[in-house]
């Protein structure tokens, strides 16, 4: 069987670290194509960390970048993937405010709230209740 290629490989795990269709598999810009062969076709391939893992501190990071759209991406997908519960989803929130402060952690508190709903298909309550 052929070696597959980093095409392939990307793909395989974009899939598999998203728990939605992104469109990658449409392709059409340098760019793009940039990130699926070298972001999830080498590095998120690599064997030291697992996708929990890298997962996890991609979600520290953007974060930190307050960008709430990729934090509720990032939840959710690992609300699906069974990487995280709700209540750890909770948790990672609180955690993050004492580092990123309370201003930029609202947008990160509404992607969990929306992520944790949209996984239990409920409309988005406070944690807690």
């Amino acid at each position: 069987m052929p070696e597959k290629s980093r095409r392939e490989l990307g793909l395989e795990m974009a899939h598999e670290v998203y728990a939605v269709d992104l469109g990658l598999d449409k392709v059409d810009d340098d760019y793009q194509a940039l990130c699926i062969d070298h972001l999830f076709g080498d590095i998120w391939q690599r064997e030291a960390l697992g996708i929990r893992d890298r997962r996890m501190i991609t979600i520290g990071v953007v974060a930190s970048e307050g960008l709430g759209d990729v934090v509720e991406l990032q939840f959710y997908s690992a609300l699906e993937r069974g990487e995280m519960t709700p209540e750890q989803v909770s948790e990672t929130v609180i955690h993050l405010t004492e580092y990123l402060g309370w201003p930029r952690s609202v947008a990160v508190y509404k992607a969990a709230l929306a992520a944790v709903a949209k996984h239990e298909g409920t409309d988005p309550k406070p944690f807690g209740h």
